[in-house]
């Protein structure tokens, strides 16, 4: 059981940059993404969930361009429905409730009503950043990554340059960031022993990069129940989900300009 519990929290299905972070910076929500902001009720999250398990897309089609006409912005539907869904699918499955393939079905379904929204999602978040990157890593193997999928989605479509990059070693990333200048690179740490990992993967990045300004965030899990984690292993900030990322990335580069 313990295991099982483990590998819950490792696949809880959660934006990947998580809670609060240091240097003066916040999770505040971005203004543009505050305008009209109204809570999608837990009661229709379940519902959609089940329409997500039994994969009917003609009613969740209806659904998302019902929430989208009634005012509810892209980026609310992103993250208090898709994720929230991806959530009670972990919890699901934890619980043995659901099936590790009917999860995954379920899984393939957020995936692809994210990929709908992205035409929604640009309109909301485009803005012209020329030249900034972001390397988005998780250190270890995952098997839904919507967290990640999320991520990659707000800050491209706000005009970042997104590299993505799973199950990295230390040695594999000094890689990525000797050869390429990145601006943000976000961390994800889903288990509380794989913190080591993180501090070593932060440390080879602070020698190597290629940008001496770059700025690391962390989140995931053991970040939620101890904040303090984020000196420890040497990062400058932790976000609470996908839009309060985006706000911390793009504080960093205000403060640097």
């Amino acid at each position: 059981m313990n295991d099982k519990i483990d590998h819950y929290l490792y696949h809880r299905i959660i934006p990947d940059l998580l809670n609060s972070q240091k240097d003066s910076f916040n999770n505040k929500r971005p203004d543009a993404l505050e305008k009209n902001f109204k809570p999608i009720k837990k009661l229709d999250v379940r519902t959609f969930l089940q329409l997500v398990m039994d994969t009917q897309t003609e009613d969740i089609d209806k659904i998302v361009r019902d929430y989208i006409d009634t005012g509810y912005s892209a980026c609310q539907i992103v993250e208090q429905l898709l994720c929230e869904c991806a959530r009670e699918l972990g919890e699901k499955w934890c619980s043995d409730d659901s099936s590790i393939t009917e999860v995954s079905i379920g899984m393939v379904s957020l995936h692809k009503v994210l990929r709908d929204l992205d035409e929604s999602l640009a309109e909301e978040l485009g803005g012209a950043k020329p030249d900034q990157s972001i390397l988005l890593i998780t250190l270890s193997q995952d098997m839904h990554l919507f967290g990640a999928a999320v991520l990659e989605s707000f800050f491209r479509n706000s005009g970042w340059h997104v590299r993505v990059e799973h199950n990295r070693s230390a040695s594999s990333i000094v890689e990525d960031i000797t050869n390429t200048d990145f601006s943000i690179v976000g961390i994800s740490v889903n288990q509380t022993r794989h913190i080591d990992l993180c501090k070593n993967a932060i440390t080879k990045i602070r020698q190597h990069s290629k940008n001496r300004d770059t700025k690391i965030i962390v989140g995931g899990f053991p970040f939620i129940i101890d904040d303090e984690l984020c000196e420890q292993v040497g990062a400058d900030a932790i976000a609470y989900d996908a839009t309060a990322a985006l706000h911390v990335a793009e504080s960093f580069l205000r403060k640097v300009a």
